[in-house]
């Protein structure tokens, strides 16, 4: 009967960012050689990444491109030959989502505004830079990570600082003296 190869197959459990490819591999042995398709959980289609959605990949890898929320979730390797049982492996898709939200609206990058993400090791940071600022701009970021085991948001409020004239006036004058601008990065 089939019997998986662990060693050359994907994890139970495999990670990827929102956006990237992911190959999931599953190989098996046996007499006859086993046959391996791929499915998901109650018939969920799989996005092929042409644009075509199919129920059912015959293949030893499953390669998924430009994975998003919609893709995350388990998907079965199923090993048969003419031997009895067939067998099936689960493998668990995670896709990590880091996002920043304005006013219920998912930002994207344009010409006034860009999200950043820079990992490190475990650790994502997640910058937004805005340009040319407008009163509509001012209120509440909210900057968001998803995954299949929870997550966790923090909100970052831009306002307005009103600025008399006398201490405009003021920080010209110490820059001039000063000879250096000093800037604040939170």
């Amino acid at each position: 009967p089939p019997q998986f190869l662990d060693e050359e197959s994907s994890p139970s459990h495999v990670s990827v960012q929102e956006g990237h490819n992911v190959r999931l591999v599953c190989r098996a042995k046996g007499v006859p050689k086993p046959t391996l398709s791929w499915t998901r959980q109650h018939g969920t289609p799989i996005n092929s990444g042409l644009g075509a959605k199919v129920h059912q990949v015959d293949s030893e890898e499953l390669m998924l491109k430009g994975v998003t929320r919609k893709d995350m979730g388990p998907y079965y390797c199923i090993a048969r030959n003419k031997v009895p049982p067939s067998i099936s492996k689960r493998i668990v898709l995670d896709v990590h989502l880091h996002f920043w939200r304005f006013s219920g609206q998912l930002l994207i990058n344009s010409s006034r505004q860009e999200t950043q993400e820079i990992h490190d090791g475990y650790t994502t940071n997640m910058s937004l830079s805005l340009k040319a600022i407008k009163p509509r701009d001012f209120g509440i970021y909210v900057c968001s990570a998803k995954n299949s085991l929870g997550e966790t948001e923090s909100n970052v409020r831009l306002y307005k600082i009103n600025v008399s004239r006398e201490t405009e006036k003021a920080n010209e004058s110490n820059k001039k003296n000063e000879g250096e601008v000093y800037s604040h990065e939170k």
